[in-house]
């Protein structure tokens, strides 16, 4: 692998941890990251970015995983309004989940699937209607 992709990545995995970190600090950016995050693309994109990354999950190597899933911890799942659009679209994308967990042969301990316990196992996210369609 070219040197400026791994410089990339490191980058890329600095900005995002100290975006985590920066958001612990700050309630509207938390807010605003939610709402970019689950925002959809432009003119025909009918995906997210928080779509995008759930979707690639298996594709990527363990470090980049960590930092994104503490990311959506700290944003997406400490807003309840946030959780329930999060759950979501996690709930669309499930089968795909599943089938790429199974099929990603690296680091399953790493994974996105694994947020599927802090979405359906809590009281207020499991009488949502829109889980079960």
């Amino acid at each position: 692998m070219h040197s400026s992709v791994v410089a990339h990545q490191c980058f890329a995995l600095k900005a995002l941890h100290w975006l985590g970190h920066v958001i612990g600090y700050s309630d509207a950016l938390r807010r605003i990251l939610c709402q970019v995050g689950l925002e959809r693309g432009p003119e025909g994109e009918n995906s997210s970015l928080v779509d995008t990354l759930m979707l690639c999950d298996s594709k990527m190597w363990k470090g980049a995983r960590n930092v994104y899933h503490q990311l959506f911890m700290s944003s997406l799942l400490m807003d309840l309004k946030y959780k329930k659009l999060f759950a979501i679209q996690f709930a669309k994308n499930y089968r795909r989940l599943q089938t790429d967990f199974m099929e990603d042969d690296h680091e399953r301990v790493v994974s996105v699937t694994s947020l599927s316990v802090q979405l359906f196992t809590v009281p207020t996210m499991v009488s949502n209607p829109k889980l079960h369609a």
